[in-house]
């Protein structure tokens, strides 16, 4: 993996053909990728992050304030993402403060770090990664049907939206819930609470 590493100015930094590591470090940086499977540090400063070709990441995980990075608006705010813009991005990482990650397509990568994080889900097919022990982590979703099966470490699931939802959690002690619509939640493994709110809601504890 190549590594790129620009000034404490405003840099252009472009990667190669292969997997590039590229850092902006300070300053209002322009870093794009190339064709490879590349990641962006963009550091401090309102930094344009283009993925290129591949599957590219940017890694705010030397961020010291929380980040949120919204891959709707593709643009980034709090810590090191203030300014931030996206194009061509599949997967962020998290700083080790209170992120929100918001996914906007199937195939991102969504992963957090150890503080308590907040994960919005706007379709399904988005990948949700925790380590253990990693804080207290929300998944909020407006999509009729979400399981946090898959996401072997967040505790939260919250429905959003204002239809029936129904929601699976995982084997951890979870807080799942629903919203106005006739519910179904499955809490799983683990002592859970479940949280119907209005409707004629189905609560299923598991064991």
């Amino acid at each position: 993996m190549a590594v790129i590493t620009g000034t404490a100015g405003n840099d252009t930094l472009v990667g190669t053909s292969g997997d590039d590591q590229i850092s902006g470090l300070a300053g209002d940086d322009i870093l794009t990728g190339g064709t490879g499977n590349d990641i962006l540090v963009g550091g401090a400063g309102a930094d344009q992050l283009n993925g290129g070709g591949g599957f590219d990441t940017v890694d705010y995980s030397t961020s010291t304030d929380a980040v949120n990075v919204d891959f709707w608006t593709n643009t980034g705010s709090g810590g090191d993402a203030a300014g931030d813009t996206y194009l061509n991005i599949e997967k962020v990482i998290g700083s080790a403060y209170d992120d929100l990650l918001v996914s906007a397509g199937p195939g991102h990568v969504l992963q957090g770090g150890a503080g308590n994080d907040v994960y919005i889900l706007g379709v399904q097919g988005v990948s949700v990664v925790e380590a253990a022990g990693e804080g207290d982590d929300t998944v909020q979703t407006a999509q009729g049907t979400l399981s946090i099966a898959g996401y072997a470490n967040v505790e939260r699931l919250t429905y959003t939206g204002t239809s029936n939802f129904t929601g699976t959690g995982n084997a951890l002690d979870n807080t799942i819930t629903g919203g106005i619509g006739n519910d179904t939640l499955d809490g799983g493994a683990g002592n859970d609470q479940l949280i119907g709110g209005n409707g004629n809601d189905t609560l299923i504890g598991g064991t």
